[in-house]
């Protein structure tokens, strides 16, 4: 890639991010937008803007937003946000330290370092066609020069500032995760063990008296009681449906009685008197409740409902720690024990799932993980083609007439390939979660924790692997297998003049995709629908969500992982790692803090 490609993409990159910036500052502004980016506040009732007043300031772009993110103080952040997001935040404070230590490093030693070798002449002579950013990387030294030593004198002092500082970071993580622990009340889940494939001694024998038998003879001193869980898709729609109906009486309160809407009383709504609507919703509620009441009570008293999986709780958190921790019985599929999640983080429908099926769930769902990952080497490989101007001109020769048009071959080859890119990357987390829920796991978060391996997995397959070589080491195949002595050879010269192509895409999926994801545009305007054509002014829950740590922690981990690469061999793309690192911490806080509702908390134990 030229540095003209370079420049276009910055500056196309540059322009979107002020434009979604200074459109948030002016929506964060308006009352009606407040579900969009204030649900955290209007969940807990409270006052967002001081007057009702229209302001004419609030149609002027500003930069208060950022020092509103930035005032809370970590303590702040765990009280009200959680642990696990206050933890994706120090993982940016340590990534903007690490990278700040490399980058003085690269720029101020490496770079001038590079630049005044003499490796382009020889380099010219072997046919590379170098542009004036390939002077600073490590290709531009001559074969066994001196300078190499400082390289690796700089590689030593890198690598040591990583383990100090993610030395330093785990002592801070450990150290609030104690206080949290020590500060805050017992939960229910930490004296709870989620019990799975319990077998029984004969076919009339229930799993809750199998259950209650086992743990009073192997735990007496510390068995409490036991929860059966129990499978009934009735009582579970009338759940859903009484839930719905909670709602939607608590959305006509809110509505004047001579402004209500009425209703039938008859069959469908289209018979019977009219009545008002919430107190028709609000009688409907007290019949499905009584029936849903009494469906509970006749699952309790029926053993064929009763799953192979149970709660038990301990009277001691050393009791749950000694079930949850330890084999119960000779063979290891049964009476399988681990800690229980917490309840709003359980995952339901995958406890009926049997323990053995679940296995071969898991590695099903790893072969279609290395399918995916082999099927889009294809089209990430094309998007390299794109990217390298030589390749264009021989695999698409009527693209030459189009490359006359000025700024055209800039846009073309800096930018386009990084916008492909993403857009073809971003159904893969979603992808992934939904994989991870086949693969069996009955918590929420471990199915996020199991998705965001599986996109990083991908991210370094497709990404990193695939991008750095297949616009380099890949067109030069041909010398590795004539010479395969010169494949180092040719690594050290080709992959570092990838860096340009993953300079752009740090653009595009950083300053461009951050912008976008403080922005939620499509909230936005499904916020929009509902409030100016639909009428709706109420919130709920619903409106609500969580903190995507599937999508959000892959990629900032895969940054991490090409900074450390790049870090000696092309050290110009630290400067833009290290302001995609700022932007992103700015970002995340202020979603933390006015956005996502956290759905459940991995502190434990």
């Amino acid at each position: 890639m030229q540095l003209g490609g370079l420049v276009a993409s910055a500056g196309i990159n540059i322009g979107l991010a002020v434009i979604f910036y200074s459109l948030y500052s002016i929506f964060r502004k308006q009352r009606t937008n407040v579900n969009v980016y204030f649900p955290r506040y209007v969940l807990r009732q409270k006052n967002v803007f001081k007057t009702d007043r229209f302001k004419l300031a609030s149609l002027v772009p500003s930069a208060g937003w950022i020092q509103r993110a930035l005032q809370p103080s970590e303590e702040e952040i765990i009280a009200s946000c959680g642990l696990d997001a206050a933890v994706l935040l120090r993982i940016f404070i340590f990534s903007m330290r690490f990278f700040a230590i490399c980058t003085l490093i690269g720029v101020g030693i490496l770079a001038p370092l590079n630049y005044t070798d003499n490796q382009v002449s020889h380099a010219s002579q072997i046919g590379l066609l170098f542009d004036s950013l390939d002077l600073f990387t490590i290709s531009n030294i001559s074969n066994g020069s001196n300078r190499l030593w400082i390289h690796l004198a700089a590689l030593y002092v890198i690598s040591f500032s990583a383990y100090w500082l993610l030395h330093m970071e785990y002592k801070h993580v450990t150290q609030k995760r104690l206080e949290v622990l020590s500060t805050a009340r017992p939960q229910p889940d930490q004296y709870t063990v989620l019990v799975r494939s319990i077998p029984r001694e004969s076919q009339e024998e229930s799993y809750s008296a199998s259950i209650d038998r086992f743990f009073s003879q192997y735990h007496p001193h510390t068995y409490l009681s036991h929860q059966m869980v129990i499978r009934d898709w009735r009582v579970v729609r009338k759940k859903q449906t009484l839930e719905s109906l909670v709602k939607e009486i608590e959305r006509l309160k809110q509505i004047a009685p001579h402004e209500r809407p009425t209703c039938r009383d008859g069959w469908l709504g289209l018979f019977g008197s009219k009545v008002d609507q919430l107190e028709f919703k609000s009688r409907k509620f007290e019949e499905l409740f009584d029936d849903f009441r009494e469906g509970q009570r006749e699952l309790q008293n029926n053993g064929e409902a009763e799953l192979p999986s149970a709660f038990v709780s301990f009277k001691s958190r050393w009791g749950a720690a000694m079930a949850a921790q330890t084999q119960q019985a000779e063979n290891p599929m049964a009476w399988v024990t681990d800690w229980a999640p917490e309840p709003r983080d359980v995952y339901w429908p995958n406890l009926s799932i049997p323990l053995l099926l679940s296995k071969l769930y898991a590695i099903g769902v790893w072969v279609a993980v290395f399918a995916i990952i082999l099927t889009f080497v294809i089209p990430v490989g094309l998007v390299q083609t794109i990217a390298q101007l030589e390749n264009l001109r021989k695999w698409f020769p009527a693209i030459k007439i189009v490359l006359k048009i000025p700024g055209i071959k800039s846009v073309i080859t800096g930018y386009l390939p990084s916008v492909l890119l993403s857009l073809l990357l971003y159904i893969v987390p979603s992808l992934m979660l939904f994989l991870s829920k086949v693969e069996g796991h009955v918590s929420r978060s471990t199915q996020e924790r199991e998705a965001a391996r599986k996109v990083f997995f991908f991210l370094v397959g497709n990404v990193f692997f695939i991008s750095s070589l297949s616009g380099s080491l890949i067109d030069q195949l041909y010398a590795g297998f004539s010479e395969p002595k010169n494949i180092p050879n040719q690594l050290a010269i080709y992959v570092p003049r990838q860096s340009t192509f993953f300079i752009t895409y740090i653009l595009t999926t950083g300053w461009t995709g951050f912008s976008t994801e403080i922005l939620q545009l499509g909230i936005f305007l499904l916020n929009f629908i509902k409030v100016r054509i639909l009428g709706k002014t109420t919130f709920d829950e619903t409106d609500t969500i969580s903190l995507p740590y599937y999508r959000a922690l892959p990629s900032v981990l895969l940054f991490i992982l090409l900074g450390l690469m790049y870090a000696v061999l092309a050290p110009l793309l630290l400067p833009f790692l290290l302001i995609y690192l700022v932007f992103g911490y700015i970002v995340y806080r202020n979603q933390v803090l006015f956005v996502y509702e956290p759905s459940y908390e991995t502190r434990t134990r």
